[in-house]
């Protein structure tokens, strides 16, 4: 979902969400990850923008080691280019 701040910038959030199916040097996992994701587009022209993504990952993976829950944070920079 977007909201607009002004005509150049645009505010949007939403989430990720995933499945983690790995088979490793004889480990095998599987497991959930969940991201809620928020950012900002700023348009310097009609087809040239740099943006800014955060997001609060948590993900839960079972192994046959062993499980593990994490939480971590990811932020991206953006830049796109339109043609």
């Amino acid at each position: 979902m977007t909201n607009t701040a002004s005509e150049k910038t645009k505010l949007y959030y939403g989430a990720r969400l995933g499945y983690i199916d790995s088979n490793f040097v004889n480990t095998k996992t599987n497991g959930y990850f969940f991201a809620p994701t928020f950012g900002a587009v700023y348009y310097l022209t009609d087809s040239f923008s740099i943006g800014l993504d955060l997001a609060l990952n948590y993900s839960k993976v079972d192994g046959s080691n062993a499980d593990q829950t994490n939480f971590s944070t990811q932020s991206e920079i953006i830049i796109r280019y339109r043609f």
